[in-house]
């Protein structure tokens, strides 16, 4: 359905009908997520948690909710605005610094724009990540964040796209199924869905 389906049309013009009266109402669609989990019952419910319980273990001992050191994440994130921003200019580049500085990207983008500085920066600052080669630096980036996006840890779809984007930029080897085009295609998709093709909704987000 997506952002751009009609359900998403009629509820941006009629009104969330979950709305609640505190002063600063959720999303229709978190309302709506919210009502369906309600009406599954006590067992699913707790199923879900044991899902979510599960993929929140895995992503610690992948390490992916773990980061450099502020000194060392300023060092990719300079490497990739000098060598891979140029060519994939996906953020507000002045919005993009500053949230990083305040530790605010989301742990999927993190990931996936460490993964793009890893193919560029020098072998001296892989060594102090404590990766012995490139490909280990690169492939464990990689995989952190599609952890992260296997788990659905990101709520927010622009996000998703641009992170989805960015690994295409790698390929693990040519027996690898999920190769440049396998992401892109999904950072399209994706992108389609919240209605991004659409060049008045697009301008709208923009001017938000």
């Amino acid at each position: 359905m997506g952002d751009s389906g009609n359900m998403k049309y009629v509820l941006d013009e009629v009104g969330d009908p979950f709305r609640n009266n505190t002063s600063q109402p959720m999303v229709w669609g978190e309302n709506l997520q919210n009502h369906m989990i309600e009406e599954l019952g006590p067992t699913t419910n707790a199923t879900i948690r044991n899902f979510r319980f599960q993929d929140d273990q895995h992503l610690r001992q992948l390490g992916a909710l773990d980061f450099p050191t502020k000194r060392l994440a300023d060092d990719l994130l300079t490497t990739f605005l000098k060598y891979s921003y140029p060519v994939f200019p996906l953020f507000d580049r002045t919005e993009f610094v500053a949230s990083h500085e305040a530790g605010r990207l989301s742990p999927l983008v993190q990931n996936a724009v460490y993964l793009v500085a890893a193919i560029h920066c020098p072998q001296s600052m892989l060594e102090e990540l404590g990766y012995e080669s490139r490909y280990l630096a690169c492939l464990t980036f990689y995989q952190r964040a599609k952890a992260l996006y296997d788990a659905d840890h990101d709520t927010d779809g622009i996000s998703t796209v641009q992170a989805t984007i960015l690994l295409g930029n790698w390929w693990g080897g040519p027996m690898e199924q999920k190769d440049t085009w396998h992401w892109l295609g999904l950072a399209a998709g994706l992108a389609q869905a919240l209605g991004m093709h659409r060049r008045y909704l697009f301008l709208c987000h923009i001017c938000a």
